[in-house]
Formats: structure tokens, sequence, C-alpha cells
């Protein structure tokens, strides 16, 4: 009663503000904040559903942002048809406006709730790839983060496997580099287990899904509390623990009986419960719980579900010799035509045995056991895949780590043939007498003349060149390029949010930071090449003879190189990333600070638009 009250307030509360506003702002915002007070998804649409109809002189803009509010009330309320109408009316009008927040919002709902009417990736994803490919030039760490593993959950082959994950690692970043919510890194490890969970490694698979449930679980969030329980009762009974199945499931009881439960919890919890005995042989129990079930469906939306109901019950009332009531759930499960999936194999196989159609029926077991052997390779190529893209990362960093090790060697040969040599060198000047004295004199004058020069020039923390050096070379480069038709590139590098490093690991984290990425870079330089720390974490690298797309292309190889790089610090692991300003010099560039100058207004850029990125000028 007090909700239908209460919806009816709003909607009179609706008529009367159209009716006394004057400005089509003022009525705008108005709604937001009536909006605002109830979280009760049935009186916002009620609610919307007014407004929608008396908006004509507001913008565009304000529009799509209402019918996106009022498409996701649709499809929270189960009205799948008004989410996908509403939704679609929203982009048609947010599509020609400025960039915002609202367009990738309706795309990523109108995905789910089209997940949720057919199930069908093929359907549901083309939104969630045109809302990443917006998200990414939206200053919004939190919405990409989300958009990023929701995409995720599109990687159903084992090479849209290896890009899911390759999101979810992006999505980690963004987290790790913003104060993220629980429930934002809670999407990120549910969609990798996903992932993990489609390609048959279950294990990986539970132990994700089970850091998704403790931080959703730390912000009380029920609905996703209660999903991930239902997703971690599957895994459990794919790796034959069925206690721990059980337990998981005793926890979905738990949480439908509380105040705040969804509709479809106890029809879930029966289901799962019904697939738990099944598991254990228990088809008497299981018979009872998928009939409780039964008597629940209209609760959920999720038609899937259903289905997955219908074929249980007719499997399970088999087991019990209930012909007659499991050629019922056959015909109530509607599915009249072949197909070769696993319910039509079974279906066809149920009505061959009703018949005593033996031919039939052992065509039916044929094709199912095909159908598990289809699958059953189909796991194996997808986990042997899986486990080749780990093993490629693992190997490329082991690679990094030879050639580290080769060059430290090469270098020790170097210093140790020297070192021969100055040997004996002296022993041939201690023969001498005075002429040898001064020789030696000579040689140590030159030698600390090369030292503090050395000093003069090198920066004392990474051994890369100092800004002083850095113009010198570079501004010696550019003439030299001005008279030859040679290209010279200019790299402006600089540390993302590393203050934070310091002022959270200390500046001996910080300095290890500076070290570590100087070596990085200088993996992929060549020796006419250089690096300079021109500032507290800025850089420049210097590329001669090199085009704009070679550089650019060193640049993205040293970006990625440092965002792998591992960190620890007092025991923490940690990571860093970097922004990079690239530019190329022309004929017109007589200074190597003009150069500087277009690198740095780059980098700007690159920071500006959310960092860890090359951006060229």
């Amino acid at each position: 009663m007090f909700n239908v009250l209460f919806s009816a307030v709003l909607i009179l509360s609706a008529n009367l503000a159209l009716a006394t506003s004057a400005e089509s702002a003022d009525e705008y915002q108005a709604t937001l904040d009536q909006l605002s007070r109830t979280s009760d998804f049935q009186q916002q649409h009620d609610f919307l559903t007014v407004i929608s109809q008396n908006m004509q002189d507001w913008t565009p803009a304000q529009q799509g942002n209402i019918y996106q509010k009022l498409g996701t009330a649709a499809g929270e309320i189960g009205d799948l048809e008004g989410a996908e109408r509403y939704l679609s009316k929203a982009i048609n009008l947010l599509i020609d406006t400025p960039l915002d927040e609202p367009l990738v919002i309706s795309y990523l709902e109108r995905s789910f709730f089209r997940y949720l009417a057919t199930g069908d990736a093929g359907y549901f994803c083309p939104d969630r790839y045109k809302a990443l490919a917006l998200v990414r030039q939206l200053p919004s760490p939190s919405l990409q983060a989300r958009t990023l593993a929701q995409t995720a959950f599109c990687a159903t082959t084992a090479d849209d496997a290896k890009q899911g994950l390759t999101y979810l690692q992006e999505a980690l970043e963004i987290a790790k580099q913003n104060t993220l919510a629980p429930a934002d890194i809670a999407l990120i490890y549910n969609a990798t287990g996903n992932i993990y969970r489609t390609h048959g490694l279950h294990q990986k698979a539970y132990d994700y899904i089970s850091q998704a449930y403790q931080h959703w679980a730390s912000v009380n969030d029920t609905q996703d509390m209660f999903n991930m329980q239902h997703t971690l009762t599957s895994e459990a009974i794919s790796l034959q623990k069925l206690d721990l199945a059980q337990q998981h499931v005793d926890r979905m009881f738990e949480l439908a009986n509380q105040a705040d439960s969804g509709d479809d919890f106890g029809f879930f919890a029966h289901l799962n419960q019904g697939v738990v005995a099944q598991a254990q042989g228990d088809y008497d129990k299981a018979y009872q719980h998928f009939l409780a079930a039964q008597k629940l469906e209209t609760t959920t939306h999720e038609k899937l579900f259903v289905d997955q109901l219908y074929i249980q019950l007719a499997m399970t009332a088999w087991k019990l010799k209930k012909t007659d009531d499991a050629m019922g759930f056959i015909s109530a499960y509607g599915l009249q035509e072949q197909g070769s999936d696993k319910n039509s194999i079974l279906v066809n196989a149920f009505g061959a045995a009703a018949q005593n159609d033996v031919q039939s029926l052992v065509d039916a077991l044929f094709a199912l056991d095909k159908f598990h052997q289809q699958r059953l390779s189909e796991v194996v190529q997808n986990q042997i895949s899986l486990v080749a893209f780990e093993h490629d990362s693992v190997l490329a960093e082991m690679n990094n780590q030879i050639l580290e090790k080769q060059l430290a060697i090469s270098q020790l040969e170097l210093a140790r043939q020297q070192n021969e040599q100055a040997i004996s060198d002296l022993s041939l000047y201690l023969a001498l007498s005075l002429t040898g004295v001064l020789a030696i004199a000579a040689i140590t004058l030159l030698f600390n003349v090369r030292r503090y020069k050395y000093a003069a020039e090198v920066d004392y923390l990474t051994g890369a060149l100092n800004r002083r050096s850095a113009y010198r070379i570079g501004q010696q480069t550019l003439r030299a390029v001005n008279k030859s038709d040679a290209s010279f590139c200019l790299i402006a590098m600089d540390v993302d949010y590393f203050k934070a490093v310091n002022d959270k690991y200390g500046h001996d984290a910080g300095d290890l930071v500076l070290k570590k990425i100087t070596q990085a870079c200088t993996q992929h330089l060549r020796k006419s090449d250089y690096i300079a720390r021109t500032g507290g974490e800025e850089f420049l690298i210097l590329l001669d003879d090199t085009d704009l797309d070679a550089a650019l292309d060193i640049a993205e190889r040293i970006r990625v190189t440092i965002a792998k790089l591992p960190l620890t610090s007092a025991n923490h692991a940690f990571s860093v990333t970097s922004s990079f300003g690239l530019t190329q010099s022309t004929q017109d560039d007589s200074d190597f600070e003009q150069l500087v100058t277009r690198a740095d207004q780059a980098l700007y850029q690159a920071k500006a638009s959310g960092r860890n990125r090359v951006i060229t000028s």
C-alpha cells in the first residue's frame, strides 16, 4: 500500500513540477532531485514514465539521460522489452551530443538486459565493445574499469580469452592507480573467474570468484553476494567438492531469507540445491527442490535458467521412473526443432525412449557422446591456449632477464680485460725510472679529468645523462640532421603518480623505480640513442636517424615494459606506469629547445587524457 501511495505522490509531484517550472533546466534538475529520493525501481519507473511524456522542450542530452534511467528501471522490474525500447531511445539521442557517461551506461545497460533476454553473446556483446571504445575517451576511472570488466565477459573462445585477460589487466592497472570502490574491483575478479570458468579452468575460476564475493561482502551487496554463491556452487560441483557446494547452497538460503533478498533468490536457491542433490545421487531430494523452484519460476527474468530447470526436472523424473512427468516437463520446455546442443539431444533421447524407438535412442546417445567429445576437446584446447598465453608472458620476461645477464657478463669480461691491460701497463711503468713515474702521474691526471667529466655529464642515481648533457647532444644532433635527410625524434617521459610512490613507500622505493625504469628504457635503445634524466621523475630519450613510426614503436615497447616491471619495497609489491610525449624534428627547427617544448606539450596531453599512453606532436 505504501509503495502505491508513494508512486502516486511521485507522479503527482512530477505533474505539478512540470506545470509550474518555467525553465526546462529547472524541470530536469527537479526530476533528478525527485528521482534521488527513492531506490525502488517500480517507483522510479512510474515516475519517469510520466516525465518522459512531457519533456519535449528539454535538450537531447537531458532527454537521453532520462530515457537511460527509465530503461534501467524497466529492466530491473522485468520489463525487458521496455528496457530495450527506452535504452535504444537514449542511445539515439545521446549519440549526437557531446560524449558523456550516460551514453556509455546506456550501451552497458542495454547489453545486460539483452543478455537476460537471450543469453546470446553475438547479440549483447557488440554494445559492450561500443561502450569500451567510447569510455576510453572519458576521464572516468570507475566507469572505464567497469566497462573493461563487462567486455571481458564476452571472451567466449580461446582467442577471445587472451583479449579478455588483457582487458582485465588494464582494469587492474586502473584500480591500482585510482581508489576504486570494492564493487568495481569485485567485478574485475568476477570477470576473470568467468573467463577461466568458460574455458574449463575451474580451480582458478573458483579462486577468483571467491575474491569477488569477499569484495561485495565488504559492502554488504546482497544481490551480488548471492550471484557469487550461485556461481561458486557450480564451480565446486565441477571440482567434485560436493560438501563445499552444499555450504554455498546453505549460504544462498540464508541470503534468501534476509529482509533485503531479491525476488528470485528462492528460485535459485532451490534450483542449486536440486543440482547439488543430483550430483550426490539423492534424486528424491533433487526432484523436490526442482519442483519447489518450478513454483517460483515467475519470480525470475532469466529464461536460460528456467529452461535449465525443466531439463533438470525431466532428467530427475526419468531417473525416478516418472515417465509421464518427464515427458510433461520436456513438453513444457517447448523445444520442438532438432538441434545440436546438449538440451536438444536430451529432448530427442527422451522422446525416443518414451516411444520405444531403439534406433532413435541409440542415435541420440551417439550424438550426445559426440557432443561431449567435442566439448572436452574444446576445453582442453582452451586450457592449453590460456596456459600458453601465460607461458609466453613468463618466457618474454625470462628472455629479458637473460639479455640483462648476458649484457652484465659482457661488461664484466670487458672490465677484466681492461684490468689485465692495466696491470700489464703498470708493470711496464714500474720498470722505468723517472720517465715512468711521470707517465703514471700523467695517466692519473687524465683519469681524474675523465672521472670529473663523467660526473658532470651523468646523473649520479640512474647512470643516465643529465639535463646539461642531453641539451648539448640534442643540439649537436639537430644541427647534423638539418644538414642531411636524416630524421631525429625526441621522447619526453614522466613517471605517473611518482609522488604517491615516495609518499607511500619512501624515497628509497622512488630511487629504485628511477633506476629500474632507466634500465628498462636502455634495453630498447641502440648504442646511438641516449636517455637523460632531466628532473625528479622526468626523462628525455634522443633517437637519432629514426622516423616517427619507428620512434612510436620504441615508445610503446618501453611503456609496456615499464608497466610490467615487478617492484617491491618492504615486502610490498607494486607497479608504476609512465606517460610519453613524442615529436620529430623538421628543417624549421634550429634550436633543440623547440623539440623539447613540443615533446613536453604531447606529454602533457598524454597525462591529461588518462596517463600510461604515448601521444605524438
